[in-house]
């Protein structure tokens, strides 16, 4: 008697179908409260790096929403069942480039950017975007206006916008 005691409360205590960790992979963890995360039509919540789902008996998009990582995929019964943890992998957004007080005409000439011929110069309000593979990636320009002294400059890019405040020297 005792021992069908114990068997039915494991039946009890498994997993329903459709019922499963996700843990999210390839973003820093200081970079999680900044986004949400969805299951379905549900609700979006706060992101952490791992969250017990429940599904139900049918296939269901989750989704990991935000400024600067973004990931999705679609979950079944079946991804469940056959795994402890299932993985959400995320990938960086595209970096943006945004000058704002500009001075007039500036432009940024490209001397280290990613993807970017070297050389190319661009109105700084059309900066092109620079692909993410890291969580980070440093660039390098020339900044230019008329009436100031031009000025080289390093810039660490993180996914999604990123704001470079500029103060030129005058002339």
């Amino acid at each position: 008697m005792l021992g069908l005691r114990v068997v039915g409360w494991l039946l009890l205590a498994a997993d329903p179908a459709g019922v499963c960790d996700v843990e999210v992979t390839g973003m820093p963890v200081a970079a999680l409260s900044h986004h949400e995360f969805t299951v379905g039509t549900g609700a979006p919540r706060v992101l952490t790096s791992r969250a017990r789902v429940a599904i139900g008996d049918e296939r269901t998009l989750i989704r990991v929403t935000g400024p600067r990582y973004t990931g999705a995929r679609w979950l079944t019964p079946e991804d469940c069942a056959s795994a402890d943890v299932v993985t959400l992998a995320v990938t960086p957004r595209p970096a943006e480039l945004h000058v704002p007080c500009l001075p007039v005409d500036l432009t940024l000439e490209c001397v280290r950017c990613p993807g970017v011929r070297e050389g190319d110069i661009f109105l700084a309000k059309r900066f092109p975007t620079i692909a993410m593979r890291t969580h980070s990636q440093a660039i390098e320009v020339i900044l230019r206006a008329p009436g100031y002294r031009v000025e080289r400059r390093r810039i660490l890019l993180l996914p999604g916008r990123n704001e470079l405040k500029v103060k030129l020297t005058p002339l």
